[in-house]
């Protein structure tokens, strides 16, 4: 069973490297939404269906990400079949998987057992084709300090990150 109060040390760590503030939120509470791998049955697929507990999230924050990168590759005035496959680029899930191993972030992954790399946990509870991690952070940031501040985190931070995590990739 995972110490709440080991958990909360981790996940304000992990904000601290993000460059992230929560206004009126509890860090450690909402990163820990973010990173928890806990599996969980999803009701809407069927009883043997489980998936990690920060999938929701995910979805979202899928969303958002593909949203302000757009607007990104929309400003530099791009083309239409050119902004797709520079977005495809970016924000698939080797991109995100690589960036998510350039800032170090596998080592705040948890479920209900304890963090990655605890005895007897050698893999997130996600799939190896995708995990959700990025986009469950960013989902978090949007629903704790809203668009505006969501989007110039992504422009600031994850946007260059993706970058260099794609030509790291060609």
């Amino acid at each position: 069973m995972l110490d709440p109060s080991r958990r909360d040390k981790r996940m304000r760590e992990l904000q601290r490297r993000l460059g992230l503030t929560f206004f009126g939120h509890d860090a450690a509470e909402v990163l820990a939404e973010a990173m928890d791998s806990t599996p969980e049955v999803d009701e809407f697929v069927g009883r043997n269906h489980r998936n990690p507990r920060n999938y929701r999230l995910a979805q979202l924050g899928d969303a958002i990400l593909d949203y302000v990168i757009v607007e990104i590759l929309f400003e530099q005035g791009l083309s239409r079949g050119a902004i797709e496959y520079n977005k495809q680029k970016l924000v698939n899930n080797m991109t995100q998987h690589r960036l998510l191993m350039d800032w170090g972030l596998p080592r705040f992954y948890f479920n209900e057992k304890g963090f990655l790399g605890d005895p007897g946990i050698d893999q997130p509870a996600s799939s190896p084709d995708h995990t959700p991690y990025l986009e469950a952070i960013i989902a978090v940031v949007y629903r704790c300090n809203g668009m505006e501040y969501t989007r110039d985190w992504i422009r600031r931070t994850v946007h260059p990150a993706l970058v260099k995590a794609s030509r790291d990739l060609d």
